[in-house]
């Protein structure tokens, strides 16, 4: 009967430190948890008149574009929802168009969103469905993908044109315009 006592007494102060520990681990000690909260810049891209740098900061799968000037702390421009089936929000590539406007793809859209106000918006017109993108040099021409064929436009006019026409079961990569933006590879 004591020996029973004994191992229940000794199971149940077992128990009890195990949820303890469950319940709060060490201060300073490395969890899954912690990691998983840490927040880390990918993408630093500076504006066009390098007073501000965009990047992009995710935390555990939730990722936003935030801008930052130098001495100052860093502004959230997106807060965006993390999609519960991937564990992950889609912001896909940004690129600065002017001093103030950053163009973004996010979820096969292209939204814009001003440095200064911070409130995004799908891109209105042709160029809405440009969501994998680059820009050229000058900021005037954006090279797209749509239906897995390659397209331009101009930015600010939101005119477009297709230059492929791929079979299907054949579809481009995201192209990069050449330094003097006369060319895409």
């Amino acid at each position: 009967m004591r020996l029973t006592s004994a191992i229940a007494c000794l199971v149940g102060v077992t128990l009890t430190t195990a949820a303890a520990a469950v319940a709060e681990p060490p201060k300073g000690s490395i969890t899954i948890e912690r990691i998983a909260d840490i927040k880390y810049p990918t993408n630093p891209a500076w504006s066009p008149d390098g007073t501000k740098v965009a990047f992009l900061w995710d935390a555990a799968g939730k990722q936003d574009l935030f801008v930052v000037t130098p001495g100052s702390r860093p502004v959230a421009l997106t807060d965006f929802p993390v999609d519960p089936d991937l564990l992950q929000s889609d912001l896909g590539a940004f690129a600065w168009i002017s001093n103030d406007e950053i163009l973004f793809g996010r979820n096969g859209r292209l939204w814009k969103v001003s440095a200064a106000s911070g409130k995004p918006a799908p891109m209105p017109g042709a160029l809405g469905d440009a969501g994998a993108f680059s820009l050229s040099r000058d900021r005037q021409m954006i090279a797209f993908l749509r239906r897995g064929n390659l397209w331009v436009g101009n930015v600010s006019a939101g005119t477009e044109r297709q230059l492929t026409n791929l079979p299907d079961g054949l579809a481009a990569n995201v192209p990069t315009f050449s330094n003097d933006g006369r060319w895409l590879t």
